[in-house]
């Protein structure tokens, strides 16, 4: 049965609105994508695809607001297909052709967002970028860098953050090819990596990293290890589908949240009764 159905029956409405969008590999040929909910760790929808493309995870989105999830938020590992969604694209013309398609008509240089909410950039994948742009740099340069860019992704407030990065930008060689690169890649994505420090949900901070749907697929990714591969889709859609919902219905015992500790996914988003209940192929 599909998350919809699911959500439905169930009744489930406790979500946060701050949603975690992240993809897992099952073969060589497919991939999960999974939305999973910040406060009740459940995952809202789930999609079975061939690639991590940006009209796949528009369909995921498209999934959890039929859900009836109302996403407030966003946390990503900083995938290209994701970002596309939340920012901008800004529209260049080719080398050697006019700007103007025709007389009188002006071009759409700016396309709109598709999803005006704020995206978080996790900044572990950040800073996993990063260690991949100084890869080829000299030992102490590379240790000098991270140890800085460490300093200004998870400052505590923006105010030190922006110090941090002027002090970084001030001792940089611009000429220095992989400096340049680490300064550009943190001035063009400063806005996704600092917006925790000013957006609140429910009078919380949005989280600066995706710990919680890292967790979901590592309880996931124990289940696909027992399988020898999933080689076509249709089969890939029922048995992802078990997995899931298994997951849904698992207690969460290793929370350090007490309030959490005992009680599944389901049941935090809303779910009663859920062993009375009987859904579809379960």
């Amino acid at each position: 049965e599909d998350p919809v159905k699911i959500a439905r029956k169930l009744n489930l409405s406790h979500w946060t609105g701050i949603l975690f969008l992240d993809g897992k590999w099952i073969s060589k040929n497919l991939v999960l994508l999974l939305a999973v909910d910040f406060g009740t760790l459940d995952a809202v929808a789930w999609l079975v695809c061939t690639c991590e493309s940006e009209a796949n995870y528009q369909r995921l989105i498209d999934l959890a607001k039929d859900c009836g999830y109302s996403i407030k938020a966003i946390i990503s590992d900083g995938n290209s297909a994701i970002v596309a969604l939340t920012q901008p694209k800004e529209v260049t013309s080719r080398k050697g052709t006019r700007r103007f398609p025709r007389p009188g008509v002006t071009p759409k240089l700016i396309q709109n967002r598709k999803l005006d909410v704020p995206h978080q950039w996790c900044v572990v994948h950040a800073q996993r970028s990063i260690r991949t742009l100084t890869r080829y740099c000299s030992k102490d340069d590379r240790v000098w860098i991270e140890q800085r860019a460490n300093l200004i992704l998870f400052a505590r407030t923006p105010k030190n953050a922006k110090k941090y990065l002027q002090k970084l930008l001030w001792h940089m060689d611009l000429l220095n090819r992989c400096h340049k690169n680490v300064a550009n890649f943190l001035l063009r994505n400063w806005d996704m990596l600092m917006i925790h420090h000013r957006v609140r949900i429910n009078m919380r901070r949005i989280p600066r990293d995706t710990n919680g749907i890292e967790n979901s697929i590592s309880y996931l990714n124990k289940r696909f290890k027992t399988m020898k591969g999933l080689k076509t889709q249709k089969t890939a859609r029922s048995i992802v589908s078990l997995i899931v919902f298994n997951y849904r219905k698992k207690p969460l015992d290793c929370t350090k949240n007490k309030l959490k500790k005992g009680k599944s996914p389901l049941q935090l988003a809303g779910a009663k009764n859920l062993q009375n209940e009987r859904l579809g192929m379960w």
